[in-house]
């Protein structure tokens, strides 16, 4: 049996979030497929701290084929693709530093 685990990756771009967003979903479920897509845990969602990146999270072995064909497909498109990078333990410290900002105290 194979184990799986979430990947995260961050897919740099220049222009819009919503292009981008639109254009990955697109990309992945063509290589994916309707039926795999809900399988696969295929996740997108925008980096905060930095509005040109993509975060992509995905829970199969695939992760690096989905990314590689949306990079694929991005440079077909004639896009500027910037970067596609991550790790399980960057996001994990990433989202452990947001979830610790200071609670608001109310009199």
């Amino acid at each position: 049996m194979v184990k799986t685990s979430s990947r995260y990756l961050y897919y740099s771009f220049e222009g819009d979030f919503e292009t981008a967003n639109n254009r990955a979903k697109e990309y992945a479920q063509n290589f994916l497929g309707e039926s795999q897509m809900s399988e696969s845990g295929f996740y997108l969602f925008k980096d905060e701290e930095s509005p040109s990146r993509l975060i992509i999270k995905c829970t199969t072995k695939k992760a690096d084929l989905i990314i590689a064909s949306i990079a694929l497909k991005t440079c077909e498109e004639n896009l500027k693709l910037l970067r596609i990078s991550g790790t399980i333990r960057s996001m994990k410290t990433k989202t452990r530093k947001s979830s610790k900002q200071p609670k608001i105290q109310r009199n």
